[in-house]
């Protein structure tokens, strides 16, 4: 009696220090995550549930993605049952021999999940190079592996001990028990192992790759929307920026930062990565964590975070979003680099030389070509617009030209070409003339946060003056700056992207395409910005099967998994100097086709692949088009 007395007083000083420590180290987490700016997500509840419920988040392959739900619905399993086990001790007439059935099923999935994972990790020792991130991962894996073999363990002595039983209810436990001893000792320290082993694992979670469990739960809650850039607060507006301002990154940065995981997803997929660049974002985001760990920061800003990452592997960000898409976790390494290039460029005045001119050209002339706002019209060429009738039934839609369709020639010709379009489809437009000014897109990408927001203020004042809701674009960087960000700035328009509008046309016989393809084969490169920014897929293939004569041949890797042209994130503006060129990579998948054209749907992945193309050593190249310039042509 007195020895069972002090078994229980024992076991409840030990699950009361656990609980201690796990509370003293979920809230040093929180006063991290708390002290954070703010972020700017809206509650998903709806990403949430269907994160729990089918992994949907999860890009892994699919035996990853596989072992993985096993081996969170077996967590989940096991503590629903301990928890109505609690509540009331038959489980409110749950046939124990199910109960005992499913625990065993469940816990040989879980033991077969984690050695696979164990097993995963230790042959992918390259995603960093000194090894610890695999180091991290595996010994919280090895505990859980421990667990597992210890439940099996005291379930066999307990089996080995009793009689009667069928074998149906626990097939692994009665295996084991045919190898066991019959000894109540040894069923007795067993189940104490396993009893510490789960109260350990609980302890040493937060300190762990594990605490992804609570922070990439907290981070899919906060999430940002897709191809949206919402950052922290500025400071007070007016205020000089000082070099040593101190800027908090958001609790959803923050979050992602902490669920990171180290799975080698986003570097296997990150162009960057891919071509030689000095960013792997995983080990960034793996670096990052070890800097806040390491220093015991209480509120990391901006400032902290930037001892752990160099100028060199900021800047080599293309913003594609391949990372964010292919994390199973929700983090967004994106939006931390756009973070950290803010702070370099307005706290510190760092900026790539080759970029200047074009943040100069935008400050003093509101476009990046720097040709001003007298030249604005020049590419109609004499082409004159539809007057737009007041009695139009359809609102008229505000064709927003942007600089690139402006000012460079090639991507002139193809607004011209939409122009085409819309006035044979009778569709009322109008345009803002040598009132626009650039959107201020490649000024946020670069970290110019301010001239951003000064260019996205003046448009806003200008679109609602005249009146203007509906915008249309033929550039996807326009159309997610205008759509998912001028909102956070008063700035809430209707906006669509050419290659919608034109489906729709095709769709309802406004306009008809008869002149044939001059060719045999179309391929489609997904311009990030438009595909994974706001999943805008299909219309670009249905365009494509529209018109007449086109066969479409898919790339290797397309849609969501589709390789950037290395045109984005304000890499426009700036030279590729180290590894290989990411439009001559992709220039290469588009030859390994055996198209006769690559169709896009962005004025930068034009001029991006045209130059990639060119820079093949082929006797025959594909040649580049917008589809844009596709329709125009096969139309009467």
């Amino acid at each position: 009696m007195l020895e069972s007395v002090v078994l229980i007083a024992m076991d409840s000083l030990v699950v009361v220090a656990a609980l201690l420590s796990l509370s003293v180290a979920l809230g040093k987490r929180w006063a991290v995550w708390r002290k954070a700016g703010g972020s700017g997500g809206d509650s998903d509840w709806l990403a949430l549930l269907g994160f729990l419920l089918r992994h949907r988040p999860i890009r892994y392959k699919n035996w990853t993605r596989l072992f993985h739900l096993f081996l969170v619905w077996g967590f989940a399993f096991f503590l629903v049952i301990v928890f109505l086990d609690q509540v009331d001790g038959h489980l409110f007439g749950i046939h124990p021999g199910v109960v005992s059935l499913l625990l065993d099923l469940a816990g040989s999935l879980m033991l077969a999940s984690t050695l696979f994972f164990i097993l995963k990790r230790l042959r992918h020792q390259h995603y960093h190079e000194s090894g610890k991130t695999s180091r991290r991962v595996v010994l919280p894996l090895c505990l859980l592996l421990l667990i597992l073999l210890s439940g099996f363990l005291a379930e066999g002595f307990r089996l080995a001990i009793t009689t009667g039983d069928p074998v149906w209810k626990a097939p692994v436990g009665y295996m084991l028990s045919m190898v066991l001893p019959g000894s109540p000792l040894a069923m007795q320290l067993s189940i104490r192992l396993h009893f510490y082993l789960v109260l350990i694992f609980f302890v040493v979670m937060p300190y762990t790759f594990m605490r992804h469990v609570a922070s990439s739960g907290l981070g899919i809650l906060n999430r940002q929307p897709a191809g949206s850039i919402r950052l922290p607060r500025l400071p007070v507006p007016g205020s000089p920026i000082a070099a040593d301002w101190q800027e908090p990154p958001g609790v959803s940065h923050l979050l992602g930062v902490e669920a990171c995981v180290a799975c080698g997803n986003c570097v296997d997929n990150c162009p960057a990565s891919i071509s030689g660049k000095p960013l792997l974002p995983g080990n960034m985001m793996q670096d990052l964590l070890r800097r806040i760990e390491q220093s015991g920061l209480q509120s990391p800003t901006l400032e902290d975070l930037e001892a752990a990452v160099s100028p060199e592997i900021l800047w080599s960000c293309t913003q594609c979003m391949a990372c964010v898409t292919h994390c199973p976790v929700s983090s967004r390494p994106m939006d931390l680099i756009s973070l950290m290039r803010r702070r370099l460029v307005l706290g510190r005045g760092e900026l790539p030389n080759e970029a200047r001119p074009m943040i100069r050209n935008l400050e003093m002339f509101g476009d990046a070509m720097g040709k001003g706002a007298a030249h604005r019209t020049d590419w109609l060429m004499g082409e004159s617009l539809p007057a737009v009738r007041s009695e139009e039934t359809d609102e008229p839609w505000l064709l927003w030209v942007g600089c690139s369709g402006a000012f460079h020639p090639r991507n002139a010709e193809t607004m011209r070409a939409l122009v085409k379009i819309l006035k044979a489809a009778e569709v009322p437009f109008d345009i803002l003339g040598n009132e626009e000014l650039c959107c201020g897109e490649p000024a946020r990408r670069l970290g110019g946060e301010t001239l951003f927001r000064e260019l996205a203020g003046k448009n806003s004042e200008r679109l609602k003056k005249r009146g203007i809701r509906n915008i249309l674009t033929a550039c996807p960087h326009c159309y997610q700056t205008l759509k998912k960000e001028y909102p956070d700035l008063g700035g809430d328009f209707q906006v669509q992207h050419a290659t919608e509008l034109i489906q729709d046309l095709i769709d309802d016989q406004r306009i008809e395409l008869t002149y044939p393809f001059s060719g045999q084969a179309i391929s489609i490169h997904d311009p990030c910005y438009l595909g994974r920014g706001s999943g805008v897929y299909d219309p670009l293939r249905k365009i494509g099967k529209a018109i007449p004569g086109g066969k479409l041949v898919e790339m290797p890797r397309n849609k969501e998994n589709g390789f950037c042209c290395g045109g984005g994130g304000g890499r426009m503006w700036l030279h590729e100097n180290q590894g290989r060129n990411i439009n001559l990579m992709r220039a290469e998948e588009v030859q390994a086709t055996g198209a006769d054209v690559v169709a896009t749907a962005c004025p930068f992945c034009l001029v991006m692949m045209e130059d990639g193309i060119s820079g093949l050593e082929a006797e025959k190249k594909p040649r580049v088009a917008d589809l844009i310039d596709l329709v125009a042509n096969a139309m009467k």
